[in-house]
């Protein structure tokens, strides 16, 4: 999907699925993938790999049983996903999404003219 026909919150969900899986320490989206996605086969896995790519790009917006399994697994809350909140997440990966937030809007500053 074009960035012009992407819906800008999905956008900004999908960022913040990027920001947790790193702050968790999985730079790469395939390990991550194998992690929280379900598949049984090697053609499943590709699927779940392309709806992650979709939700991190902001093609699709992240489904809430996809959160909530991340909220199980890693505490990521809906919340923070959804409306940028992350006071309800555990202490440390709250502050480690938030350190890589800021990181990402000064890189942002330094490029504007």
């Amino acid at each position: 999907m074009s960035a012009e026909k992407r819906n800008p919150y999905d956008v900004e969900c999908g960022k913040r699925l990027v920001l947790a899986r790193t702050a968790l320490g999985y730079p790469k989206r395939p390990q991550w993938a194998r992690l929280t996605m379900t598949a049984d086969t090697e053609e499943e896995y590709r699927q779940s790999l392309d709806l992650l790519r979709k939700y991190e790009n902001g093609d699709t917006l992240v489904r809430p049983a996809y959160i909530a399994k991340l909220k199980r697994l890693f505490g990521i809350d809906p919340n923070w996903i959804y409306s940028n909140d992350p006071s309800r997440m555990p202490a440390e990966l709250a502050a480690k999404v938030v350190e890589l937030q800021d990181a990402e809007a000064d890189e942002s500053e330094d490029i504007t003219p």
